[in-house]
Parts: C-alpha cells; sequence; structure tokens
C-alpha cells in the first residue's frame, strides 16, 4: 500500500520514490488536463459543426386537432387511390375509389325487388279497381321475366274472378 508522501518529506526519501511520487502526480494531471480539452473541443465542435448526412426512418407525424379517420362503413377493394402522401385535399373530394362488388350485387337485387313490387302494386291496383293492366314500358325493359309473370298472373285473376261470378 502506498503512502502519500508530504512536500517536507521528499527530501528524506530514495530518488526511485520521489521519481514514483512525482510521475504519479505528472500521469494525474495529463489525463485531466487531456479529458478537459477533449470536452471542450466536442462542446466547440458541436456548436460549430454542420452534419451533412440524413437518416431516414419509419415514423408518424400526427397533426394536432387536423386529424380526420378516413373508413368505408361498407368494406370493398381499394381500385384506385385518388391521392397521395402530401398532396392537398379538400372537404367532400373523393381520396379512393373502392369496388363494392358484393354490396353492388346486393343493391341491383334489392332494385329487382323494388321493381317487381311496383309491377305487382300495378297489377293489384287494376285488379282492385277492375281496370286494364298497363305496365310502365321501362319496367317491362329492366325486368321482362316479371312483367311477363304479373301480367299473366292479372289475366288469370280476371278468368278466376269472372268464373266467380258466373256461379
Amino acid at each position: 500500500m502506498k503512502q502519500k508522501i508530504r512536500h517536507d518529506q521528499l527530501d528524506y526519501i530514495t530518488v526511485y520514490e520521489r521519481a514514483v511520487h512525482e510521475q504519479h502526480y505528472t500521469h494525474s494531471r495529463i489525463i485531466v488536463i487531456s479529458l478537459t480539452v477533449i470536452f471542450v473541443l466536442l462542446i466547440v465542435w458541436a456548436k460549430f459543426a454542420t452534419i451533412n448526412e440524413v437518416t431516414r426512418g419509419m415514423g408518424v407525424v400526427i397533426p394536432s386537432g387536423k386529424n380526420q379517420t378516413v373508413q368505408n362503413l361498407e368494406g370493398g377493394i381499394v381500385e384506385e387511390l385518388l391521392v397521395r402522401d402530401g398532396d392537398q385535399v379538400v372537404k367532400g373530394q373523393p381520396l379512393i375509389k373502392i369496388k363494392n362488388q358484393g354490396f353492388e350485387s346486393i343493391f341491383n337485387e334489392s332494385k329487382a325487388a323494388i321493381y317487381g313490387l311496383t309491377l305487382e302494386i300495378a297489377r293489384l291496383e287494376a285488379e282492385l279497381n277492375e281496370t286494364a293492366l298497363i305496365i310502365d314500358p321501362e319496367l317491362e325493359k329492366k325486368i321482362p321475366d316479371i312483367a311477363r309473370v304479373q301480367n299473366d298472373l292479372y289475366q288469370s285473376n280476371l278468368r278466376f274472378l269472372s268464373n266467380q261470378r258466373r256461379i
């Protein structure tokens, strides 16, 4: 274990011990001064240096207050993206085109049902009022089979009613 040597004791120790003692302090001073200089140089460099290297990474920018959720309640397949990242959009502007095959078929079935019910209403009113069945030519073009069935039902019910009256 090394003992501390006071300055007034330096005259009484050997040359070797004195060299080791003075070298110890010299090394410590050099290390402390070197670290201080390095630290100061790093601070000066950080203050004035410009870094020309850019690092790209994944991230999300969330602007406060202007977040809008874009969603389609019915679902579907994205057919086309009409805007890209960074584009300016206005209220009401279409953002994507969705292929709604499933819902399109349901919509077409519902329209066919409406047309069929419209023809049925026309037939029942004609039977009730005992007037001729007038089928809209547009509906007859759209659903000719149902128009033919409603016309056949009308003719059949007319024959049935006339037979009932004879009895």
